[in-house]
């Protein structure tokens, strides 16, 4: 039963997830075994995922202007927190998944991934080496917003 219900909710997301402009057959395989890695892995519903233009006049690359935003749910209430802890403290998970959505979606840049109503997770950019790095965190207390360099990020 779970196995149909993973299937049907991959399916449902699918349906629903708008596909990157000018994506290859294997950038869309990897954000789909991306999801369904993560609905097996962490049990989760893969509720939408948000592409959007990067508007980051830091961003080192001419090709690579989209970002990815990944929003997950539990499952069930009673295991949410516990499920959210376990993906927070698996950074090596995350980078993995932004590293092989990078590398399959050639005009990505920007992997992110959003837990519920719970914000604040880290960014993970695309590096000009081919690298992923995970977003560091900058509390600005400026007035006037200023231009960050690639790969750190505002914190929340």
């Amino acid at each position: 039963m779970l196995k149909f219900a993973v299937s049907f909710a991959l399916g449902v997301l699918l349906a629903s997830t708008p596909v990157i402009a000018q994506t290859s057959a294997a950038c869309d395989r990897v954000m789909l075994d991306v999801k369904h890695d993560m609905i097996t892995r962490l049990r989760v519903n893969a509720s939408s995922v948000s592409i959007f233009p990067l508007d980051n006049p830091s961003n080192p690359f001419t090709d690579r202007v989209m970002g990815v935003t990944f929003f997950f749910s539990p499952f069930d209430e009673e295991h949410g927190e516990q499920r959210y802890r376990a993906f927070v403290k698996s950074p090596k998970l995350q980078e993995s998944y932004a590293k092989r959505i990078t590398d399959a979606c050639t005009n990505v840049a920007i992997v992110a991934f959003s837990f519920g109503d719970l914000y604040g997770l880290p960014k993970f950019f695309r590096m000009t080496d081919g690298s992923v790095r995970r977003g560091v965190c900058i509390h600005d207390d400026e007035e006037e917003p200023r231009i960050l360099p690639w790969g750190y990020t505002g914190c929340l």
